[in-house]
């Protein structure tokens, strides 16, 4: 929104060139926006990307610690807070979380044994989804989705097989 282009554009900008502490930016590092999204034109300046990731976390790391006020844990999880997902790999993020959640911060990657069509699922994109998907086959009843046709069998030997069985059946 900050700098007026699509969407998937920023996300690709974020991922490539941004970092959680816009004080560690190179001074005057411009970016050509015309790499992400052919209809720009302009180029803009890396620390202003920066500036604007950086405030974005902060005031999302100033909404979890008000949460953990709110329930009586602010600053009292002794295991701390693990990031997920794309943006947990920007550079500088954990310096950054545990400075504003006065936490201890890592990044989590999935420590089961998955494996599927896409080669690294024990990336920190995958780490929700796949604890999620592990979480719903704990409990070992047979259950049925019509919308997906899924099956999931009782009896199966391990959690991999588990998991396989369920990937295999969303491929066409």
């Amino acid at each position: 929104i900050g700098l007026r282009i699509p969407l998937e554009a920023a996300e690709k900008i974020k991922l490539q060139y941004g970092n959680a502490v816009s004080a560690d930016s190179k001074k005057n590092e411009m970016i050509d926006l015309a790499k992400f999204d052919p209809t720009e034109k302009q180029k803009i300046d890396k620390n202003i990307i920066n500036e604007i990731i950086e405030a974005r976390l902060k005031e999302m790391f100033s909404l979890i610690k008000d949460e953990l006020k709110a329930i009586g844990k602010d600053g009292m999880l002794p295991a701390g807070v693990i990031l997920t997902g794309g943006g947990s790999m920007l550079e500088g993020i954990i310096e950054l979380a545990k400075s504003e959640l006065h936490l201890p911060v890592q990044i989590g990657n999935c420590s089961a044994n998955v494996t599927g069509m896409v080669d690294k699922l024990d990336h920190p994109v995958y780490a929700t989804s796949i604890g999620l998907m592990l979480e719903g086959l704990e409990d070992q009843k047979p259950s049925y989705n019509p919308k997906f046709n899924l099956k999931v069998p009782k009896n199966l030997t391990s959690l991999s097989d588990k998991v396989k069985d369920i990937l295999k059946q969303l491929l066409p």
